[in-house]
């Protein structure tokens, strides 16, 4: 299996292929990374932090991620950074090291290829037709304009770009569905957490219609 030693950055979100993440780097240790990169290939690893914290002492992080690819730099005055990344691949890393200011550690790339069979298409089937009513759903509790909702016809790119649309869920749930084992195993879970979810917004939606007002806690 290919490995490859990357600098990572723990951070308490979730990185899925496809997805575009803003940054603002500030912390001397990430700026030197930053600044590494930027002369070499413009890529490090995003980890979830499983404990710990994004500022401070080193953050002990999951090992599955997804490399981060920059694709814009704005520098500010005081030598802070804000980039824009897109996620690319998915990786385990396989031994982290502590060395540098940063962490860094050796990551095999893990596979994306799947099968197409009936089952795998139900899942995808089911997984679209329930995020059209999520994102549908959302944007009528938003007073947002309904517009037409198209998702990629590749199951595996409609995977991850579901991920990305359920920004309620818990890091947690978001790891499991970046680490999940088998395309077929990340649609099962987002139709699980799709249908949850769907069933917390006719929740509001029947708290705004009765005049009522929605409260998380």
């Amino acid at each position: 299996m290919e490995t490859e030693r990357l600098p990572l950055f723990p951070l308490n979100t979730v990185l899925f292929p496809g997805m575009v993440l803003p940054l603002h780097i500030f912390e001397e240790r990430y700026m030197l990374l930053m600044q590494r990169i930027l002369e070499s290939d413009r890529r490090f690893g995003v980890l979830l932090i499983r404990d710990g914290h994004e500022v401070g002492p080193g953050a002990e992080p999951y090992e599955v991620g997804t490399v981060a690819e920059v694709t814009a730099v704005v520098r500010l005055e005081n030598g802070c950074m804000n980039i824009s990344t897109t996620g690319s691949r998915r990786f385990r890393a396989v031994r982290l090291y502590r060395d540098q200011p940063y962490l860094t550690g050796d990551v095999e790339y893990l596979s994306e290829r799947y099968t197409r069979s009936e089952r795998l298409q139900e899942l995808q089937e089911d997984v679209e037709r329930l995020s059209h009513d999520y994102v549908t759903m959302t944007l009528t509790l938003t007073d947002e304009q309904r517009r037409h909702v198209q998702f990629p016809r590749d199951p595996l790119i409609l995977s991850y770009k579901v991920a990305g649309l359920l920004v309620a869920i818990q890091p947690g749930e978001a790891q499991e569905l970046l680490a999940s084992p088998t395309l077929e195993h990340r649609l099962l879970c987002e139709a699980m957490l799709l249908r949850r979810e769907l069933t917390i917004l006719r929740r509001i939606g029947e708290i705004t219609e009765q005049g009522g007002r929605f409260s998380p806690n």
